[in-house]
């Protein structure tokens, strides 16, 4: 009975992983500033367009991995939450149920094992929602995170600002994505170097 007990509970929770991804890229808050300006092809009072969108896209391809671990860690911890509930309501309002119209004294054991099973995911389920494991938190974080750098692309691209403002932007969006490093839960973080 021990085992079987065992493995029930290794088929409802699986096994977890933190979400694989590569390394941070290099940040530095004064590197978008180095920007070679030239005097042809500018936006209204801003820097060149092909200056802009050489930003953008390192930008881009430095805000990818982190929202992209944000995605995948949103996915694994919604399927988690599912499997518990799905577990919990399978061993409590069907097995156990179940078992009561076959035999109630013979099954007594499994009866009160898989009713107390089905109850105890509830308090799980709410336990991994508090406490931000269950793929909203990170859901939420990416879009917040998503937003906010369209705030400042905004200032990109408007044109009546000057060079420094649209630069600034483009390092204010770029530091969206690193801030999430003091204030996400660590486990949805992306490794990081000195670590690995």
């Amino acid at each position: 009975m021990k085992k079987s007990l065992a493995l029930l509970f290794l088929l409802s929770t699986g096994c977890a992983s933190p979400p694989e991804s590569g390394d941070y890229p290099s940040f530095s808050p004064t590197e978008n500033y180095s920007i070679k300006h030239e005097t042809h092809g500018l936006v209204t009072g801003g820097a060149t367009l092909e200056d802009i969108e050489k930003e953008i896209k390192k930008m881009t391809n430095e805000c990818k991995p982190i929202l992209t671990n944000f995605e995948e860690s949103s996915k694994k911890g919604a399927l988690l939450g599912f499997t518990i509930s799905a577990a919990g309501l399978i061993a409590g309002a069907v097995v156990a149920p179940a078992l009561v119209a076959a035999n109630p004294s013979a099954n007594a054991a499994w009866i009160a094992a898989l009713s107390g099973f089905g109850g105890a995911t509830n308090l799980l389920s709410d336990n991994l929602q508090s406490h931000g494991l269950s793929g909203t938190y990170d859901a939420q974080s990416r879009n917040n995170m998503i937003e906010r750098i369209r705030e400042h692309l905004r200032t990109v691209f408007d044109g009546s600002k000057g060079r420094e403002a649209q630069l600034a932007a483009i390092s204010q969006a770029k530091a969206e994505c690193y801030l999430y490093l003091i204030t996400v839960p660590s486990h949805t973080q992306i490794p990081s170097k000195e670590n690995n």
